[in-house]
């Protein structure tokens, strides 16, 4: 035979010669083949065979000796402490975007703040000067300025004192007192 791995199942020149030995000796032609009992049971075991071999990284897990594993588990755990920074990491970032994003909001609400304050002391400055007040009596209140013979001087010598007759003294102590006065 000239399959050197395998089983006959597969083996299409074994096919071929059966089938040359049925119709060249004058047998009649069938359209069914034959196969025995034994062929199927190979047939079955090759298949198991087949699906039951682990792959070769499966081959070579099987075959580690207890150091071997200890590498193993350890480059795992590396690997994974490994992953979890680079994620803690990645979320750290995101959060220190929002919050430099959020800061910027803010520090541009100050600024457009400290606008609005500068112009309010302008306006306010504005309106407390003088000439506006002046202005703004004339044109809202109806008011006028005085002229001069409505304006009426007193003089104060240094002789003259002021008394207060009119202040009473109200406390109790006090009327205790002018009561035995």
């Amino acid at each position: 035979m000239p399959m050197t791995e395998g089983s006959i199942a597969y083996d299409l020149t074994v096919r071929k010669e059966k089938k040359q030995e049925e119709t060249g000796a004058g047998a009649r032609k069938s359209t069914r083949h034959v196969v025995s009992a034994k062929t199927v049971k190979l047939n079955k075991l090759n298949r198991q065979k087949q699906r039951a071999t682990p792959l070769p990284v499966v081959k070579a897990f099987y075959s580690l000796d207890a150091h071997q594993w200890k590498l193993v588990i350890l480059s795992g755990v590396a690997f994974l402490a490994l992953m979890s920074f680079f994620l803690i990491s990645i979320s750290y970032q995101v959060r220190e975007n929002e919050l430099a994003a959020a800061i910027a909001e803010r520090e541009q609400r100050l600024e457009s703040l400290k606008n609005d304050y500068d112009g309010l002391l302008v306006t306010y400055d504005n309106k407390m000067s003088p000439a506006s007040i002046e202005e703004y009596a004339r044109t809202k209140l109806g008011m006028q300025k005085r002229e001069k013979f409505q304006m009426e001087w007193i003089e104060v010598g240094e002789e003259d004192d002021f008394e207060n007759d009119n202040a009473e003294k109200t406390g109790l102590i006090d009327r205790f007192k002018s009561y035995f006065d």
